[in-house]
């Protein structure tokens, strides 16, 4: 019994070791760490994920209205932006 608790024992560290292995790789890859329960990324990797970040109004507006912006008609509604407010079609 006590050589089978040996060998999981054995196998448990060797496996936590790899595991700290692993771990100090993607830090260096990734360049992040651990702070007060978060993870936190090096500066320049905060920049360069920026550059894949997409606007939340690409979400919100629709396609076909962002990319047509020298028209302002939105069905029967359209929006007159030198007032404030709709005018009917």
């Amino acid at each position: 019994m006590d050589s089978k608790i040996k060998r999981i024992l054995e196998k448990m560290e060797a496996l936590n070791i790899a595991l700290k292995k692993e771990h100090a790789r993607l830090a260096k890859k990734y360049g992040f760490y651990f702070s007060q329960k978060k993870i936190v990324f090096l500066k320049k990797i905060k920049i360069k994920n920026k550059r894949f970040r997409i606007p939340v109004w690409k979400y919100v507006i629709p396609k076909n209205i962002r990319d047509d912006s020298s028209s302002s008609d939105f069905g029967y509604f359209s929006y007159d932006l030198s007032c404030s407010g709709f005018s009917s079609v």
